[in-house]
């Protein structure tokens, strides 16, 4: 059996697809996680047993667990293989109880997160990192937990697990958001200082030294910009099979692409080789073509994270409500998408269904809703999709996925 997810953040949810039901290979929805059923759209804030979440616009897969960030100072951990629709979460990070939501409760700790919306990775080692984005601070568990309120053994941005102050500094950070594990580095979008961090892992010490930084001359400056060397509010970052850099700038609505991780680099600030969403360095669009999409919005509105698959990046497209597809062989500066999901063709933009992964009989996917992030399982035949304000997360099958694509 073969399983794909895909997140609706939008609708509270996580879709389940298993391709075969009664030995027919169908690509239908078998389970939905974040709602009791295919058609509610509910933002299960207390839900019991971590059924719901609020947000849940970011996730991370291991070769066993499902980690769901569920946007209300918590992160619910879910077997990925459950079979029923709305299964209970297997332990809560950031809370003792399913019942509460409260940041930093009984204060600030090891155990607690502020604002934990868009930050989860897991290394081959199944070490769990945890953007604590209001707190500043990355939390690493060495395994993942499998118990309520576990506390973390690490802590990155932080001297301490008591601290939370920003800093723009060779060992702080301010606002992490999107993070991401590329072999032995830890990239960090540190958007509040607009640049991206690199630390070597594995993780022994609390508030390690940075060994790269992107997007800034040194580690003290923050200034935000729209050139090939600068962002304004990095909010993801992805390496592809081929070691290139993606990183969501959200703000300027587009993808900045360095064909090399440019770490340990002579000057930080090295330019970027190729902007994805817009048609030059310096050009904010914000219509939906095959070549420009809109990233980011207001009152935390944003994509996340990128997959890769086939030999093409796949980018969601957060306003647009739908994915596009970019051969990654060709990349190029303004490049026009080839594929795009989730719309019937390049300038449509239907949020009617607000992200419903309806048509559930014949696998349509139409209508997606705000998709956040894209995560291609590395251990099973999935592709994970989130979706912010369908609060769901959609797991499918990956051919069924790739034979719903529009050219």
């Amino acid at each position: 059996m073969t399983l794909t997810f895909i997140f609706e953040s939008g609708n509270y949810r996580i879709l389940k697809f298993n391709s075969i039901i009664n030995g027919v290979d169908t690509g239908t929805p078998a389970a939905v996680i974040g709602q009791a059923n295919f058609t509610e759209q509910k933002p299960n804030l207390v839900v019991p047993n971590g059924k719901g979440f609020f947000d849940g616009r970011c996730f991370a897969v291991s070769k066993k667990y499902l980690v769901v960030g569920s946007g209300d100072n918590r992160v619910l951990i879910f077997d990925k293989f459950a079979k029923a629709n709305a299964p209970e979460a297997i332990a809560i990070i950031g809370q003792s109880t399913f019942s509460s939501i409260t940041a930093n409760v009984d204060g600030i700790s090891s155990k607690t997160l502020n604002n934990a919306l868009c930050g989860l990775a897991i290394d081959a080692d199944e070490r769990l990192y945890v953007a604590d984005r209001s707190n500043h601070r990355i939390l690493v568990f060495n395994t993942i937990p499998t118990t309520n309120f576990a506390a973390a053994d690490w802590v990155i941005g932080q001297p301490d697990f008591v601290t939370s102050t920003a800093s723009a500094s060779l060992s702080g950070l301010s606002l992490p958001t999107g993070i991401s594990v590329y072999e032995d580095k830890l990239l960090v979008a540190d958007a509040g200082s607009n640049r991206v961090v690199v630390f070597d892992l594995p993780i022994t010490q609390n508030q390690p030294n940075a060994t790269a930084v992107i997007a800034q001359p040194d580690y003290t400056t923050a200034a935000l910009g729209l050139t090939d060397k600068t962002f304004n509010l990095p909010y993801g970052v992805e390496v592809d099979p081929d070691g290139r850099l993606y990183v969501i700038d959200s703000t300027n609505s587009r993808v900045l692409v360095w064909n090399t991780i440019p770490v340990g680099s002579s000057n930080p600030a090295t330019s970027a080789d190729i902007v994805l969403g817009q048609a030059n360095f310096t050009s904010i669009s914000t219509s939906y073509t095959a070549s420009t999409f809109v990233m980011s919005g207001a009152n935390g509105n944003w994509a996340t994270g990128i997959g890769f698959m086939n030999g093409y990046a796949l980018i969601p497209d957060y306003f647009g409500n739908r994915i596009l597809g970019f051969e990654m062989d060709n990349l190029a500066t303004g490049m026009a998408a080839t594929y795009v999901w989730g719309q019937v063709d390049f300038v449509t933009n239907n949020s009617v269904a607000l992200g419903f992964m309806v048509s559930g009989r014949d696998g349509s996917f139409y209508h997606l809703s705000n998709v956040a992030q894209v995560k291609v399982d590395p251990y099973d035949e999935y592709i994970w999709l989130s979706q912010k304000f369908n609060k769901r997360v959609l797991r499918i099958k990956k051919n069924h996925f790739w034979d719903k694509k529009v050219q």
